[in-house]
């Protein structure tokens, strides 16, 4: 038997490690485009790669890996692909369709060419700081493109691309989701290709890559050596991962200003997937779920810093706030002014602890409750009263001691946020846009007309009343409309929604479906409105113009029934929900109120207001006040915005008696009505006769076009049938 000494078996060792390199990325061929996700059922889902013009690519793959787990879950060849697009600028697109692209976090894609080389690889929602295993990127860490899609949010007909000018994959920084371009150049994307061939540049390196040093020089007598200990790559924390709530703020003297959430982290903590989750003590449910983006290094550690509205963040009495992990863990959860068990979300049935501070409406503003002590996770530090906030930065008495943090890249473009936050380019055009409210009954479960009826007045903008069970199941009756609406509409752009949340009741509380981006979306509690018998009201920020201009909607449906008593509560309601269209809205804003008020307008029943006709009256069955409406219309009334000046859209659009002959539901649908005038906008003829349906508007907003109230009928369905309230829809240019 030969024998090896010791000091030739190592370096025969470093021999084969340096005859092993890691896999390289050719910086002229890359993934160019991306869609894996939208609203309801995934459509159109596709990668696009890009390399030089004249490249063969017939041996060439894409592998698509897991981020559960890191495997590999499909590959599929460049040669079976869809379409090949020379640019005539040096580079030519791959298009390939491919159903089934997962939508999980830190999911990954590889481009490979025929020898197995990993030319790219990419991560989306977060990626693997250990690696991925098996397939040719065995091994290797992606990079993250720090933006996503969202199954909730995102349109069909959107992707991620890259932007910028160059002839390489670091040339370009990726964006979106924005209208898709398959085939094609990107929106905001030149190539300046010369001709001439980048020299491959060293990308991806195994998650753990050994560390080799020299052989040590032979002597007479060797001594043995210890073997070389694999050292960990950058992209490993230097502490233990961790991530806590730091400090936060929710009440204060006067009207709620500068409410915050700050998140610390440590390296090694991907907090691109992280969320808060906010639950409601009153029924435990959850109200608000923004996501986190990179933070700010400060010292040895990141701080993220979510900003809200005012009444934003739930006053107490008590109430809840959930840290959740990328992978819908539970990191953290705490509680104020008392202890609150979860009902739904990813904290679920947890019982949330009392952090033993709390805020109240005598705080003056710009204290806050922060976290105090010595340490690097979250349960070495204690809660303390409110102090001057620290916002940003390290908290008065907090040592945060977790040895040298590795710095974390910046992404190259803004993290992706949830509806809450900036959305892509509106689909449609922000003229002659269709806005219609429509009070379905329970949930539209007593029967299917209704859907009828929105197939036929194929609306931009639906606010939908009495949807208190929409959100069941995960949203399961909110999404099946949705797949529905646009397989009908499948030549229009398709609508996004979003519903109430944690209403018992179906007769209860709005939804809404819109071919807009959602920016930014809200549920105003009764603990923001000031009554425990008032619906949440939603708030939902409409991108109308690529981020230029802005429409606040608010789903409205205000208390039933008549009697003072309903009445002074409907007034406390308006009044209230003003106050927050006023500390949260701009002048140069939209704002439409859209709904069942269970109100009449004193357009319709006070002589002396103006624009008042005799032909508007309700029926004598009516025991409705106007107050609400009052309030809204009536620039004298004390408790009227400050802000805005609003409108009755429908009246403005139908002045006079026969202005529009068209609109003619009231008398169909009650046969005791005169049809000398049709459009008086009734959209209650049930008990009684009168209009407590309403769009309302504000100065920024413009009534171009014809309103009607259930004008229309689809396949044999009668409106009168489909509930017992009317639709109302109106034609708006923003």
């Amino acid at each position: 038997m030969m024998m090896i000494c010791p000091v030739v078996a190592l370096s025969l060792l470093f021999a084969l490690l340096i005859a092993t390199p890691p896999a390289v990325h050719s910086q002229t061929s890359w993934i160019n485009e991306l869609h894996y996700d939208n609203a309801g059922t995934d459509v159109g889902e596709f990668v696009e790669v890009a390399y030089p013009t004249g490249t063969d690519v017939s041996a060439w793959s894409l592998y698509f890996y897991n981020g559960n787990g890191g495997t590999v879950y499909s590959t599929k060849t460049l040669a079976s692909c869809t379409s090949t697009t020379n640019t005539g600028a040096g580079i030519t697109f791959t298009l390939c369709y491919e159903s089934g692209i997962q939508n999980g976090i830190r999911d990954a894609i590889a481009l490979v060419d025929g020898s197995n080389t990993v030319l790219d690889f990419i991560a989306y929602e977060g990626m693997r700081s250990g690696g991925y295993s098996g397939g040719p990127a065995n091994g290797l860490s992606a990079v993250d493109i720090s933006v996503s899609e969202d199954s909730s949010i995102t349109q069909s007909g959107y992707s991620l691309q890259k932007t910028g000018t160059g002839c390489t994959r670091d040339a370009f920084t990726w964006t979106g989701p924005i209208n898709d371009t398959p085939g094609a150049a990107n929106a905001g994307q030149t190539f300046t290709c010369s001709g001439t061939t980048p020299a491959p540049t060293p990308v991806f390196t195994p998650a753990l890559t050994p560390t080799p040093t020299p052989a040590p020089t032979p002597a007479p007598t060797p001594a043995p050596t210890p073997a070389p200990t694999p050292a960990p790559t950058s992209a490993q924390p230097t502490t233990t991962p961790a991530a806590w709530i730091n400090e936060f703020h929710y009440d204060n003297d006067g009207t709620d200003s500068g409410e915050f959430i700050e998140v610390a982290y440590t390296s090694g903590v991907v907090i691109s997937g992280y969320q808060i989750v906010l639950y409601n003590g009153n029924g435990g449910s959850s109200y608000g779920t923004p996501t986190l983006s990179q933070g700010t290094l400060v010292g040895s550690v990141y701080l993220t810093v979510i900003d809200f509205p005012s009444n934003g963040i739930e006053n107490g009495a008590p109430d809840g706030i959930a840290l959740v992990d990328g992978e819908g863990a539970v990191v953290e959860f705490l509680s104020y002014e008392g202890a609150v068990t979860a009902s739904g979300g990813p904290a679920d049935g947890f019982i949330f602890t009392d952090i033993g501070v709390f805020e109240t409406s005598t705080t003056p503003i710009g204290l806050s409750l922060q976290r105090a002590g010595s340490g690097c996770q979250g349960s070495a530090f204690t809660w303390q009263s409110p102090s001057a906030n620290t916002k940003g930065a390290v908290n008065t008495g907090q040592t945060i001691a977790c040895g040298p943090a590795t710095p974390t890249p910046a992404p190259t473009t803004p993290a992706p946020q949830p509806p809450t936050t900036a959305a892509p380019v509106a689909p449609v055009s922000n003229l002659s846009v269709k806005a219609m409210t429509y009070n379905i009954k329970e949930g539209g479960t007593l029967g299917t007309e209704w859907k009828d009826i929105v197939k036929a007045e194929n609306a931009d903008i639906l606010v939908f009343t009495e949807v208190g069970n929409w959100d069941d199941n995960n949203d399961q009756l909110l999404n099946q409309y949705l797949n529905e609406f646009n397989s009908y509409f499948s030549s229009e752009t398709a609508y996004i929604g979003n519903t109430v949340q944690g209403i018992s009741i179906a007769n209860s509380a709005n939804a809404i479906m819109t071919r807009f981006p959602i920016a930014y979306f809200i549920q105003l509690t009764d603990a923001i409105l000031n009554s425990d018998l008032a619906h949440d009201i939603m708030a939902w920020k409409l991108d109308v113009a690529n981020g230029s201009k802005f429409v606040w909607v608010f789903g409205i449906h205000l208390k039933c029934c008549g009697g003072s008593t309903n009445g002074v509560r409907r007034e406390d309601n308006m009044a209230k929900l003003l106050d927050w269209i006023d500390a949260n809205t701009a002048a140069t804003d939209g704002v439409i109120l859209m709904g069942d008020f269970n109100s009449v307008s004193p357009g319709d029943t006070d002589p002396s207001f103006a624009g008042y006709q005799s032909g508007f009256q309700p029926s004598a069955g009516s025991t409705l006040g106007d107050g609400p409406l009052r309030i809204l219309l009536d620039s004298s009334d004390p408790r009227t915005s400050t802000v805005h000046t609003f409108r009755d859209a429908f009246r403005e659009a139908n002045p006079t008696c026969g202005s529009n002959g068209s609109c003619c539901a009231d008398t169909l649908c009650d046969a005791d009505l005169s049809n000398a005038c049709p459009e008086r906008g009734y959209t209650y003829v049930s008990d009684f006769d009168s209009r407590i349906d309403f769009v309302i508007v504000n100065q920024q907003v413009v009534v171009s076009g014809l309103g009607t109230v259930g004008d229309a009928t689809l396949n044999g369905a009668n409106v009168c049938t489909a509930s017992d309230h009317l639709p109302v829809d109106v034609i708006l240019d923003f």
